[in-house]
């Protein structure tokens, strides 16, 4: 799939904390909400820290896709290392297996596969 969105570095605007570019583009300003009520206002420190987050999507997405293969190739490895050792606890296919590492590493993996879907609009 073609990237859809504005390449990075996104970077947040010296001036005004919560304004995010990336260098030529205006991508985003992140609005604060302060009407006095502490359970919904979002402002100062979370607001700012709000902007880092986004400023920062580009290059989680991409460190998230190239973790991905990397962490279904290592639990692969266990799970079948497990298996040609005669461990009774794993199931022949690594998806079905209901090994505690192998069920918590699996859905890690769903995880992080759902999340990258997300953040590209492929949901």
């Amino acid at each position: 799939m073609t990237q859809k969105y504005t390449p990075a570095p996104w970077i947040i605007n010296n001036e005004f904390k919560t304004s995010i570019n990336n260098g030529n583009k205006h991508i985003a300003m992140v609005n604060y909400y302060k009407c006095g009520n502490p359970e919904i206002d979002v402002y100062g420190e979370e607001h700012e820290a709000n902007a880092r987050l986004i400023a920062a999507a580009p290059e989680l997405l991409e460190a998230a896709e190239d973790s991905i293969e990397v962490f279904k190739g290592l639990a692969n490895s266990h799970h079948f290392q497990m298996v040609s050792q005669g461990n009774r606890h794993h199931a022949e296919n690594f998806s079905e297996c209901q090994a505690s590492t192998c069920k918590t590493a699996f859905e890690k993996i769903k995880k992080m596969e759902a999340v990258i879907t997300k953040a590209k609009g492929e949901a």
